[in-house]
This record gives structure tokens, C-alpha cells and sequence, in this order.
């Protein structure tokens, strides 16, 4: 499996349809965890970061397809139409629904957006300073032991604010989602994979920037470090994709039931932001 590039990102899609509000029911809070066939959406795969061939078939076929049955995968994918919308635009929303980034580009409009409210601000801040740690290294001119240490801070930075941040994801988010999910078992098991590589990732910048820490960094030196930082900077970039691109479209879609166990899991701000304001 490899990562999905980062350069395939799809559009904002604030002139998407308005889509119809779901449904909602009342459930015990105290529900015992269960496993999940799927979210929302019964075709939960078709939001994987890899392609599927079910989500290829729909994709050739929606030109043909009834109204009847544009609404029935619109609803399936989690996203009912509103009545009125005509047939032109109950097509182009399949055409969107279908794409594995859909739920990364629309997440502020769905009814549950609260929920991962803080963990998309969060990525959100982490590409902001991994922005910044690679305009420290930009540019072909040597460093001196003062950029150096520019770029040690900006890197210090960002490992502050991530490491409770992996600590949530590893020890609350995701085993819940794990064990309602055990389908999704590749992406899980390479997001771990990417938990455990990031430490060497950082290991190669930090040795970097200590050999320029009291002289700078010049010619090969300085190349090491730019390519260590922009290195770290590319594989954590393509790690928050990987996330986003399985967990937003099941954190979203998940049913009442789902939210009182979740919630169970959660602890301090998290915890919170598992209601949905």
C-alpha cells in the first residue's frame, strides 16, 4: 500500500448542493461496544484512500443512472439530497460522494462536525508549523549556527504540540475505531506502521541540526539538513492525509450509539468535544 500522494487533493466544495439534515435517534448512553458493519454510508469502502471496485462501478454508471438510484447512493454515502435538488445535481454530488476525499472537503457542512472539530484544527496547526520548519531550511545559502537553531526551535515546537496529540490518537480515538472497524485492518495497521517510523523520521533531523548546532551548516551539511527537515516535513504531511482520508468519513457518519461509546473513551478536552456543539 502506498501513501496517497498530496498533491491529489480535490477542491473546497462550498458550492455543493444543500443536502437533506439525516435523521436522528435517541439511544442509552451506556451501550455496550459493539462492532460496526459500517457507518452511515453502507458503502463505507468507497472512502478508503485506495481505490475500490465498487466505488469504480458506481462512478462509470451515475451518467445512466434513475433518479431513483442517484438518490439511493447519495443516501448510502451518507449524504441524502434535499427534494428539490434536480437531476443534474443529484449527479454531480455522486460524482463527489464517491471520491475517497470527499467527507476532508466538506466536513464543516455535516450535522457532526463537532465531533472532530479539535482534531482537524489540530492537523490543521501541525501542516502550519510544518510550513514554517521548512522555510527555515529554504533557499541554497549556508546557515549559520543561529538559523540552526531557528530551525531546532520551530522543530521543538511542533514536537510539543504532537506528542499529546499521538498519545489521544494511540491510547482513545483509535483503538475504538479499531475494534468497530476491524474491516479497515491494512489502513490501520499502516497508520501504526507510520506512528512507529516517526521517530526515526525525527531522529535524522535532530542529528542534522546537532551537527550544526555550534558552527552551522554549510554546503553538504546544510543540503543533510534541509533534506532531513523537508523529509520529516513530507512524511508527516502524508501520515495526516492517510488519517483523514479513513477516519474523517467514519467519524462523521457514526450513529448515535457510536457517539455514547466513543464518548466512553474519551477523556479530558476530547472527551468535550465528543458532543457535538
Amino acid at each position: 500500500y502506498r501513501v496517497p500522494n498530496r498533491a491529489t487533493l480535490l477542491p473546497t466544495y462550498a458550492s455543493a448542493p444543500k443536502l437533506a439534515e439525516p435523521a436522528t435517534t435517541t439511544t442509552n448512553r451506556r451501550t455496550k461496544p459493539t462492532k460496526h458493519a459500517t457507518p452511515l454510508f453502507k458503502a463505507s469502502g468507497w472512502a478508503l484512500p485506495a481505490g475500490n471496485s465498487s466505488r469504480q462501478v458506481v462512478e462509470a454508471n451515475i451518467e445512466s443512472m434513475s433518479r431513483e438510484k442517484l438518490m439511493e447512493h447519495l443516501a448510502q454515502l451518507g449524504v441524502p439530497p434535499a427534494a428539490e435538488v434536480s437531476d443534474a445535481d443529484l449527479a454531480a454530488m455522486l460524482k463527489l460522494a464517491v471520491r475517497s476525499d470527499f467527507w476532508r472537503g466538506v466536513w464543516q457542512q455535516h450535522p457532526n462536525k463537532g465531533l472532530l472539530r479539535m482534531w482537524m484544527y489540530s492537523h490543521d496547526g501541525f501542516r502550519k508549523r510544518l510550513t514554517a520548519l521548512r522555510q527555515t531550511v529554504a533557499g541554497d545559502g549556508d546557515l549559520t549556527a543561529a538559523q540552526v537553531a531557528d530551525v531546532d526551535s520551530h522543530l521543538q515546537g511542533f514536537l510539543k504540540k504532537n506528542a499529546p496529540h499521538s498519545e489521544f490518537e494511540d491510547a482513545q480515538l483509535f483503538p475504538y475505531f479499531k475494534e468497530a472497524y476491524p474491516q479497515f485492518a491494512q489502513f490501520w495497521q499502516e497508520i501504526d506502521n507510520q506512528h512507529g517510523k516517526f521517530n526515526e523520521v525525527v531522529k535524522k533531523a535532530t542529528e542534522a541540526i546537532a551537527a550544526g548546532a555550534s558552527g552551522g551548516a554549510n554546503g553538504d551539511a546544510r543540503k543533510s539538513l534541509a533534506g532531513a527537515v523537508n523529509g520529516l516535513a513530507d512524511f508527516y504531511e502524508d501520515h495526516l492525509l492517510l488519517e483523514e482520508r479513513l477516519m474523517v468519513p467514519l467519524w462523521l457518519n457514526v450513529t448515535d450509539a457510536q457517539k455514547a461509546e466513543l464518548r466512553s473513551r474519551l477523556r479530558g478536552m476530547y472527551w468535550l468535544s465528543s458532543y457535538s456543539f
